[in-house]
């Protein structure tokens, strides 16, 4: 018997969904919290966090370079790109307080 991590579980869930039997309503939830999450990660970029992040991925990057690090495209390890994207969708501290935490 092989045991499943949680990101496999994850993955596995999401390529099997069938957005046919979804209702509209739903769908359209995913899609708004998709593109709230990546205006998120938009608006991190030129804050002090990004070339942090982006650092902090070069140094980590021991591994294949094939994931890619949000808003210049270029290639990181999957480690590095998660850390340096994390910290862009996180860097404004906009999680349900419209960048109140962020200050200019």
């Amino acid at each position: 018997m092989t045991t499943q991590t949680l990101s496999q579980a994850l993955a596995e869930f999401i390529t099997d969904l069938d957005t046919t039997s979804m209702p509209q309503e739903v769908i359209e939830k995913a899609r708004t919290c998709l593109l709230n999450g990546y205006s998120i990660g938009l608006a991190g970029l030129g804050t002090p966090y990004e070339p942090v992040a982006r650092q902090a991925a070069a140094e980590l990057d021991g591994g294949a370079r094939i994931a890619t690090l949000f808003g210049n495209g270029s290639l990181s390890s999957v480690t590095g790109a998660i850390l340096a994207n994390g910290a862009l969708f996180h860097g404004r501290a906009q999680e349900d307080t419209c960048g109140a935490a962020m200050k200019e």
